[in-house]
């Protein structure tokens, strides 16, 4: 026979345990009428004594945690260290600027440059000579003006990069002296490559005899009448040069007495620059492709004698000065503006003399002659090695030669606006 085992719930083991502790029945009654194995009721009471002491523990274990977590643990950081404060700078410090005048001329130089970029056409190229030529005009009349007007003063102050006016002057000499030299090999490269295209600026010298006849003509009709020659010696003034003015130097002698003479010859500037061959001699062959050119100041020495006749021209050097033409005018103070405006353009004519220019083939007894009459000194002579005033190179402009200058640029308007 076999026997099968019964399964007791939880429930009815505490409710037999129960009755046990009452104390009305005995253990072997309540065992008796449940139909239980002696000795269960009381191992289920063991049992349930356990439980119940084991419980209170857990509950006892869940307080703790729940007070270890509210407890809270500052953890100590690490804070990064602070940098050094940055050294101070001084901004009076003459080593962080740079002096306003050199930095004008560095700007002109990077103009210059522009005359030996590959991306400009040959013809544009020259036209930056011409405008390099023309900001170092306007440099001199202000700028340098402004500084030389300082030392005349007697003013010493330092300038923000630590320069004197007098040494800001010496700094610009040194600087366009340099910067001369640049000026003509950059006009002796791109004259060589105009030549290769068919512009050619030729020297009077080099040219045939029918068309030095003909640039004689042509100063004979058109020169002449606009030169007034001027001498100047111990009995007679030194001549007025006006601003910008190109002149020549003349060193003539009497052939009867063999006294020598200077006299002063103003180069006209109603008169183009640079003369076009091909317009003054119409009537000779030219190929289309071909434009040539000559100076006007060597048209003019060439036919000196036209001026002086019956003395022997000894040679002729040719001249430039600049004059300031820094205009100061106090508008608070001036009863007419315009009138003042009027007045300062008038002087501007008369202004002091702050630069001479000449070429290399003055003699030295000449050059001290100019400077004794336009009372400068040796750092206001510049010398070239080649044409003085080269903003006359505009003149090459008027050429017909498309492949060789920029593109027209022409304006369009926007649809929505015509």
């Amino acid at each position: 026979m076999t026997q099968q085992r019964r399964t007791y719930t939880k429930e009815f083991k505490q409710q037999a345990v129960a009755r046990l502790h009452e104390g009305k029945e005995k253990a072997a009654e309540i065992e008796r009428e449940l139909a239980i194995t002696r000795g269960l009721l009381s191992r289920w009471g063991r049992e349930l004594a356990e439980v119940e002491t084991v419980e209170p523990v857990v509950e006892e274990e869940i307080v703790e945690i729940e007070e270890i977590e509210e407890v809270s643990v500052e953890i100590p950081t690490t804070e990064p260290e602070t940098p050094p404060p940055p050294p101070k700078i001084n901004l009076r410090d003459p080593a962080l600027y740079v002096n306003r005048e050199l930095s004008q001329i560095e700007f002109n130089r990077r103009v210059l440059a522009e005359s030996a970029n590959p991306r400009h056409p040959l013809l544009e190229q020259a036209k930056f000579i011409a405008i390099f030529a023309s900001n170092m005009d306007e440099f001199f009349m202000v700028r340098v003006s402004g500084l030389k007007q300082q030392v005349a003063l007697g003013i010493a102050d330092l300038s923000i990069d630590g320069l004197t006016p007098r040494e800001q002057l010496i700094a610009i000499y040194r600087t366009v002296t340099d910067l001369v030299a640049d000026e003509m090999a950059a006009y002796q490269t791109i004259k060589d490559k105009l030549y290769a295209e068919g512009v050619q600026i030729r020297s009077y010298d080099e040219l045939k005899p029918s068309r030095k006849r003909k640039l004689s003509e042509y100063f004979e009709r058109e020169i002449f009448p606009a030169l007034t020659p001027l001498a100047f010696d111990p009995t007679h003034p030194f001549p007025h040069i006006s601003n910008l003015s190109l002149n020549l130097a003349v060193v003539i002698r009497d052939p009867d007495t063999h006294e020598t003479r200077f006299a002063r010859v103003k180069v006209p500037q109603s008169l183009p620059r640079i003369v076009p061959l091909r317009q003054i001699a119409p009537d000779e062959l030219i190929q289309p492709n071909k434009h040539k050119f000559v100076w006007i100041e060597e048209v003019v020495k060439a036919n000196l004698g036209r001026l002086f006749p019956g003395m022997e021209i000894i040679d002729a050097y040719p001249f430039r000065i600049t004059r300031n033409n820094d205009m100061e005018i106090q508008e608070e103070e001036a009863d007419d503006l315009l009138l003042s405006i009027e007045d300062n353009l008038r002087l501007r004519h008369f202004g002091d003399v702050v630069r001479l220019e000449i070429d290399t083939t003055m003699p030295e007894a000449m050059r001290a002659v100019l400077m004794k009459n336009f009372d400068i000194g040796a750092y206001d002579v510049y010398t070239y090695d080649g044409p003085l005033a080269l903003s006359g190179l505009w003149g090459l402009m008027g050429i017909t030669k498309p492949e060789l200058k920029d593109d027209h640029f022409f304006a369009q308007q926007p649809p929505a606006l015509r």
